[in-house]
Parts: C-alpha cells; structure tokens; sequence
C-alpha cells in the first residue's frame, strides 16, 4: 500500500509540474497537498477531454458538482443545475458537433484549502477539417467529500 502510495504521489508531483503552469501565488515550492489538490484537478480536466472523444457527455459532466446550484456560463447565458448542464451539452454537441476536445495552457490559482481558481484553453478539431476552434474558459473548483468539482464555469 505505500508503494502504491508512493507511486501516486510522484506521478502527482510530476503531471503536476508538467502540465499545469504555477502562478506567481503558487510557486513549485508549494506543500504536498497542494501538489496532490493540483495533480487531482489536473485528472479532471484529463478524464474530461477521455470522455468528449469518446461522445460521453454524461461522464463528461461528473467533473462538475451534481447540485442545483453549479453553473455555466457562456455566451448562450448562464445554466444553472447539473440535470440542465447535462440538457445543455447534449442539446448543442450532438456528436457529430463534438470533435475532438484538447485542453491546453491551464493555470491553477490556490484560493483556498477548499477551492481553486482555473482558466486555460479549450481546443476542438474536427476530422476532414483544417477548422480549429478555441475559446477560453474559468473555472472555480471546490473539495467536495474529498473530490474537486466545477462549481462554476465560465466559456468563451
């Protein structure tokens, strides 16, 4: 059990410092659980991209809170509720509209022990076409029963 713990933490520690770029509020000298937080956030935002290729919306919306109360935000205006995101996402991706989803340039701000604030760039490409589309996003993320979920999120 502690090699496997061991194991985690490096691998942690690495996609960590790898994929994630450290804000000036968040130097590389950061304490474990902020590591472990940041690595944790970072497989979110992973698992998400998984799902979108695979054309799974519903394992695409489990990194957000299963509340009323989380939201999005885009330039459709503003979603509230886990069952109306879900409502949303499959009304305006068919998956003929989903593409092939990549994640890039995430920043993670430490607010808290409790939240993160996230921004980065969403990327779409689609097959037999030379068509990018990117837009930003951000994100406030909270520890909820040990997990980090979105509990807003804001896309453009």
């Amino acid at each position: 059990m502690k090699q496997l713990l061991f194991a985690f933490i490096s691998t942690a520690l690495f996609a960590c410092t790898d994929n994630a770029v450290m804000t000036e509020d968040n130097p590389k000298s950061e304490n474990m659980t902020t590591v472990i937080d940041s690595a944790a956030i970072m497989s979110n935002f992973k698992r998400q991209e998984e799902c979108w290729n695979k054309h799974d919306l519903e394992c695409y919306v489990e990194s957000y809170e299963n509340t009323k109360h989380v939201q999005t935000i885009s330039s459709a205006g503003i979603t509230k509720g886990y069952n109306h995101i879900l409502r949303d996402y499959k009304m305006y991706f068919p998956e003929e509209r989903m593409g092939n989803l990549h994640f890039d340039q995430i920043e993670l701000k430490r607010l808290s022990e409790q939240y993160y604030y996230v921004t980065g760039r969403f990327n779409l490409t689609y097959k037999n076409q030379d068509k990018l589309i990117q837009g930003w996003f951000s994100v406030l993320m909270e520890k909820i029963n040990g997990n980090w979920l979105m509990i807003s999120d804001h896309s453009s």
